[in-house]
């Protein structure tokens, strides 16, 4: 074989190797209730919010994983909140592609500024996420990812309303 040659086919084999990884299966499965995983918190506020934390999920490369579902406005309004990821937001949420829409002030508390994207491909295909920093009740700064619908979004539903 020619040096060439040689040189691109190890190149191909290399990048087919170089592929990121994807997590949206797994967490969609804890979101859907499809993981064998009991959640450390499950709770139901009177039919209005669903919310369900679960802490270092196997599986998910997260300190802490948090489901919420608001039945009550619709089945569409749910969010899915990963803290301290140790893996990039396109690689939880499955996408190769995202586009970014700038920045955002925390609807209840200015000071936090939120980055948001729109997913463009994927597992979870045009839903947004914000990413940032958010505070916990303790005072402790954490890395927030939060996977929305758009009909969350108008609600401008803030990751910091769910930090503790």
């Amino acid at each position: 074989m020619k040096p060439l040659a040689a040189l691109l086919s190890i190149s191909v084999v290399l990048s087919g190797h170089a592929a990121a990884a994807d997590y949206s299966r797994v967490m969609w499965a804890y979101a859907t209730g499809q993981s064998r995983v009991t959640p450390a918190m499950d709770s139901r506020l009177m039919g209005e919010v669903v919310m369900q934390i679960w802490v270092k999920p196997p599986g998910v490369p997260v300190e802490g994983l948090m489901f919420l579902y608001m039945p009550k406005r619709s089945q569409a309004h749910w969010a899915l909140m990963a803290v301290e990821p140790a893996a990039p937001a396109r690689e939880l949420f499955g996408a190769k592609t995202v586009t970014s829409l700038g920045r955002q002030a925390d609807p209840r508390r200015p000071e936090l500024v939120w980055n948001l994207y729109r997913l463009e491909d994927g597992t979870f295909k045009s839903l947004y996420y914000m990413d940032g920093t958010g505070v916990e009740k303790s005072g402790r700064r954490v890395r927030v990812v939060m996977l929305v619908t758009p009909q969350v979004m108008e609600g401008r539903l803030s990751p910091s309303d769910f930090l503790k």
